[in-house]
């Protein structure tokens, strides 16, 4: 291994190393201990590296530092794809184990502004993945508190189970939407259901969400019944 290579191996290990980074980004970076390294080599290095899964590629002009701690996920990559993603909807809920159906394309909502240009939405195809930005209004996506709606302490946004809820609710509302309201057989041990309930007034669709959370705690109680129930009892 070169000195190159296997100093800007070891450095990606560290704290500050870039977690989804570009060529010239990775190049800065390698500037910082290495001020003669040009795109050129660094190109030659990941490269090598993707090879022997050191790094993977997200999307063209992409890649994940699979050295970093914790491993970043292709999630990550979203808000370098599109400005503003917040990883939301399928990803969050099944990750979750809120829904059973596993996905292993990533899914964000980018908020649309009341005025100005309307973002980019739609797949885009990753390198193993795909990448899908569904638009919803930022009044939406920024109802009611971050600690409700967010994450805590990530490197990138990612609604928390309830928000997700909120967004799929808001998205399935939409006229001529593709989307329908999330699967009542879900696990709702997974949610805090008052986290749920202030996140549904702020946004305004309490009158969406919490008949749909009715509905799934009936189906619930009649799936219980329907396993204890035997011929003859």
């Amino acid at each position: 291994m070169s000195i190159l290579r296997k100093q800007l191996f070891e450095s990606l290990k560290n704290f500050d190393a870039p977690r989804v980074f570009s060529v010239a980004e990775l190049t800065e970076f390698a500037r910082g201990f290495m001020p003669d390294v040009n795109e050129r080599k660094i190109a030659l290095f990941i490269e090598q590296a993707t090879s022997f899964d050191l790094l993977t590629h997200a999307k063209y002009g992409l890649w994940i530092n699979n050295s970093a701690f914790p491993t970043p996920t292709l999630a990550e990559a979203a808000h370098r794809i599109r400005k503003g993603a917040v990883i939301s909807l399928h990803t969050v809920l099944s990750d979750a184990g809120v829904l059973n159906n596993f996905t292993s394309e990533v899914f964000s909502v980018v908020p649309v502004p009341e005025n100005g240009a309307k973002p980019s939405l739609g797949t885009v195809e990753g390198n193993s993945t795909k990448f899908h930005f569904k638009g919803i209004r930022q009044s939406i996506l920024e109802a009611g508190e971050e600690d409700d709606r967010l994450v805590p302490m990530l490197s990138y946004d990612r609604a928390t189970p309830e928000a997700a809820i909120v967004h799929w609710m808001y998205l399935a509302g939409i006229n001529r939407s593709s989307m329908h309201e999330p699967d009542t057989q879900c696990d709702m041990d997974q949610l805090d259901l008052n986290r749920l309930d202030r996140l549904a007034r702020a946004a305004n669709l309490e009158d969406k969400v919490l008949p749909w959370v009715e509905r799934c705690q009936q189906r619930e109680r009649d799936d219980d019944n329907q396993t204890y129930w035997q011929p003859g009892m």
